[in-house]
């Protein structure tokens, strides 16, 4: 009843190209469960940032357990530790992520972030003391290597992703700022500027809203309503 619905060339093209794969695999937002992402180079280089910031922490808690640093308060050491626990915890999530999720990690991405603008503005402090030069230099040094891995950890999988989920459309691969900020909109854009667009240069859109499944969901709920008897 409801199949005349409209649906996109450039629906019908991905659906097409795409049928077998999408049936085999899950949809997107359950594929936590299932290898997308092949563990390569990129996982590679974005661990070992990782753990070139965990032992950056562990040298943090050397120097501030053993040193007579300026200003060191007991919360000096507890603090320093629990960044380096934080640190092995970011290692596991960012492999669990890389290999399991679609797009960048937006949890991974929001923490690197957030606690970025408070260590900038501690290792400020730490050069304004006086005998506190190793530990801020330490610190500068973990300040480099945090930014480097929000800068990995922001960077699009689309081509490293397995060949079944290349198809999908860049706002479901995007990160947090690149959807933020409608960054995955400048190709689009770019290419309209030069060209015009056809149905072909439209990028998929989001399988949730697909008019296919919206039409199905929709036709299963006018079929499941009750209507009263003349």
């Amino acid at each position: 009843m409801f199949h005349y619905f409209h649906t996109s060339a450039s629906d019908q093209t991905f659906q097409a190209e795409n049928k077998s794969q999408i049936n085999s695999r899950p949809c997107h937002q359950v594929g936590v469960y299932f290898i997308l992402v092949p563990v390569g180079s990129s996982c590679s280089i974005i661990q070992g940032a990782i753990g070139i910031y965990a032992v950056l922490q562990l040298a943090l808690v050397i120097l501030w357990s053993s040193s007579n640093a300026y200003f060191k308060t007991r919360l000096s050491i507890a603090s320093t530790v629990l960044n380096l626990l934080a640190a092995l915890g970011l290692g596991l999530l960012s492999h669990l992520e890389h290999a399991k999720a679609i797009r960048p990690s937006f949890a991974i991405a929001a923490y690197l972030f957030v606690s970025l603008i408070f260590d900038v503005a501690r290792v400020r402090t730490q050069w304004l003391l006086p005998r506190n030069d190793h530990v801020a230099a330490v610190l500068t040094a973990a300040v480099a290597v945090k930014s480097l891995m929000l800068l990995l950890e922001t960077l699009g999988k689309r081509r490293i992703l397995l060949a079944a989920y290349r198809g999908l459309s860049p706002e479901i691969t995007s990160g947090l700022f690149s959807r933020g900020f409608f960054w995955w909109l400048n190709s689009l854009l770019a290419n309209g500027f030069k060209n015009v667009l056809s149905t072909d240069d439209i990028f998929p859109i989001n399988e949730s809203l697909s008019s296919r499944k919206l039409s199905d969901d929709l036709q299963a709920r006018w079929a499941s309503c009750e209507f009263p008897a003349n």
